[in-house]
């Protein structure tokens, strides 16, 4: 198993369907689950970088996602980015949030992390439409475990704000993993030679034991 960016309770298994396991588990301090999902997918994890280092087309696969702006970009996976969710239901409003993304390369197990944490950012400021999420850490993690065959997590551990009660948000968030990895599966089927070509340039993968 890897580890988790939540708390150090323990995971446990919730369902396993369509090739998706998925977990959850309490948060210590918070009445809000955290959620996790793993399936390991028939792509490189180079393809896989690339997909995340494409900010303009996650607006295709991203669960609900209607914006995602990149605000600053400080390296390679490193961003400051404003994302915003669409939420479905009548009365609610939509939610959004700034986060950091942090890349971190492991040649040593041979896996790559990829953590987001909401912070603040004066170039979003809050509207009065939507609410800001309070808090919001997400993580993802790709292992090879051969030639174009890689292991994919999912972590997802958020406060959405707003009135809505713990056990509506924990009701819809355990879906978040599973339709994040299904969708992200789809994705690696489409043409991203752009984005490899940038993560090929500006990554030196022997030297990370890639």
């Amino acid at each position: 198993m890897t580890s988790s960016s939540a708390s150090a309770q323990s995971w446990e298994p919730v369902d396993d369907k369509d090739g998706v396991q998925l977990w959850q588990r309490a948060v210590s301090g918070s009445p809000f689950i955290a959620f996790r999902g793993q399936m390991v997918m028939n792509t490189s994890i180079k393809k896989l970088v690339a997909i995340m280092y494409d900010q303009e087309k996650k607006l295709e696969w991203m669960h609900d996602c209607v914006a995602n702006d990149v605000l600053e970009e400080k390296g390679l996976g490193n961003h400051i980015i404003y994302n915003r969710t669409a939420v479905n239901v009548m009365f609610v409003s939509d939610r959004d949030v700034v986060v950091e993304t942090v890349f971190k390369f492991d040649g040593e197990q041979r896996q790559i992390t990829i953590d987001a944490n909401s912070v603040r950012h004066p170039k979003r400021p809050t509207l009065s439409d939507v609410v800001r999420m309070p808090k919001v850490k997400l993580r993802w993690q790709f292992r090879i475990v051969a030639d174009s065959l890689t292991e994919v997590t999912y972590e997802v551990e958020a406060d959405p704000g707003g009135w809505l009660p713990a056990w509506i948000v924990n009701r819809v968030s355990k879906d978040i993993p599973y339709y994040s990895l299904i969708n992200l599966e789809k994705q690696t089927k489409r043409p991203y030679s752009d984005a490899l070509a940038v993560v090929e340039r500006k990554l030196n993968w022997k030297s990370m034991g890639f």
